[in-house]
């Protein structure tokens, strides 16, 4: 088991540092044609025609692969009133419940967005003729990349309670919150165990 965890780490670095890095370039994308679009507007007084249309090709982007991101790094938006009130002992199972309601959105998202793909392949923008299919194929690969980091949420958080000794390694290495509480609830049921 921890020849598996092992490997899923490794590849999840991986995996997320390859959707950081073209996250990234998207973002530089959109500033430069951002920036372009307005120095071209108010500097120069000529219009370049279509840098909108790349703009809103490295927005999409940019987002998309940034949800792949949020649910790996456990950044995205929340209400954490409910989930603060949760005792310890069942957090992980209610992170649990809510890990797979997030999965549920994302497998509608990212089957809805391969039919989208599905729909618009033969469909161009307006000025640089760019397939639409480019726009919607953000949304597949930022859905399968929430998807693959929900699961791997959910496998890291059921991994701790089963080997509190390796939360213990984790939770020295400055790891989330998540594994400290996991660590606490694992020397709950010890306890519990030795009454």
């Amino acid at each position: 088991m921890k020849a598996v965890k092992k490997g899923l780490d490794r590849f999840f670095k991986w995996f997320n540092g390859l959707y950081l890095v073209i996250a990234t370039a998207a973002l530089v994308f959109l500033v430069v044609t951002c920036a372009l679009q307005v120095a071209s507007r108010y500097i120069t007084f000529v219009r370049i025609i279509g840098m909108e249309e790349l703009a809103r090709l490295g927005f999409v982007w940019m987002v998309s692969l940034a949800l792949g991101l949020c649910v790996a790094y456990k950044s995205h938006l929340q209400i954490d009133v409910l989930a603060n009130k949760v005792p310890k002992k069942i957090k992980p199972w209610y992170d649990t419940v809510i890990d797979i309601i997030v999965l549920f959105y994302l497998v509608i998202l990212f089957y809805y967005s391969i039919v989208k793909c599905m729909r618009v392949h033969r469909q161009v923008t307006i000025v640089f003729e760019i397939r639409l299919v480019w726009l919607y194929l953000a949304m597949v690969v930022g859905a399968f990349g929430g998807i693959l980091n929900t699961l791997n949420n959910m496998f890291q958080r059921f991994y701790f309670l089963k080997y509190p000794e390796e939360a213990e390694a984790a939770a020295q290495t400055k790891a989330p919150d998540e594994i400290e509480e996991a660590l606490a609830i694992a020397a709950e049921e010890q306890e519990g165990n030795k009454a």
